[in-house]
């Protein structure tokens, strides 16, 4: 008799899978700036500027880091940042808070569009209110593979 009711479940089982409906996997979370980035752009001057930019969580949904960064005409040192980013405009945002070892680098504000894929920051601009020259820049997430 245990037999019969084994079989019975069994079959009601695969049933209510047959008809059951698939619940939608979970998606994964949309990408974030955080991360490692190789940043290129040319100020108003025609110099090119290059950084290795690294994005870290900071405290309340803070987005930190740092910009190492070098000019072709021989500038450069290390630039600390903290800003945000807006997911839904994909706007990421950041200020340097203070610099070290600068040779003709100075605090900056950064602005740059995250692009849809993840991989990218794009339309990307720089100013400052002293006398830095304003530029443009784009960088592209940096994998280990």
């Amino acid at each position: 008799m245990q037999h019969k009711y084994r079989i019975f479940f069994a079959i009601i089982l695969a049933s209510m899978l047959m008809f059951a409906r698939v619940s939608p996997t979970l998606a994964a979370p949309p990408p974030n700036p955080i991360g490692v980035w190789d940043l290129s752009g040319y100020d108003q001057a025609n110099n090119l500027w290059v950084a290795s930019l690294v994005l870290i969580h900071g405290k309340n949904n803070a987005i930190i880091g740092f910009a190492d960064w070098a000019a072709n005409t021989g500038l450069g040192g290390r630039e600390y940042v903290a800003g945000t980013y807006d997911a839904t405009t994909r706007t990421l945002k950041f200020h340097g808070t203070k610099t070290l070892y600068p040779r003709g680098i100075v605090r900056g504000s950064y602005m740059a569009v995250f692009s849809a894929d993840g991989n990218n920051l794009i339309n990307g601009k720089w100013s400052a209110s002293n006398a830095a020259i304003p530029g443009k820049w784009i960088a592209k997430r940096i994998v280990l593979k």
